[in-house]
């Protein structure tokens, strides 16, 4: 009887150890995912008003602050307008 109260000890510890470790995994892995999100951040371009993702956007410098556009055409049009306004 000594025994089996020895071997379900070890048993129920071992499940306790790798229930904390599989949670502490799970806790990495979610925090990675947010950072992935956050690489996927959505902006509104100024021009046409569409929301895309910031890195498949078209950059310019406009007054030393990066505006990003949807497209090669709405910046064009949107530094057209800014320069004669």
């Amino acid at each position: 009887m000594g025994r089996f109260i020895i071997i379900a000890s070890l048993i129920f510890v071992g499940y306790l150890v790798a229930k904390r470790y599989f949670h502490l995994l799970a806790g990495k892995m979610n925090r990675n995912d947010s950072a992935d999100n956050d690489a996927t951040e959505l902006v509104q371009d100024p021009q046409c008003g569409t929301y895309f993702a910031r890195q498949q956007g078209v950059e310019a410098r406009i007054d030393g602050q990066t505006v990003y556009f949807c497209s090669e055409a709405c910046r064009g049009k949107y530094l057209e307008k800014h320069r004669s306004g």
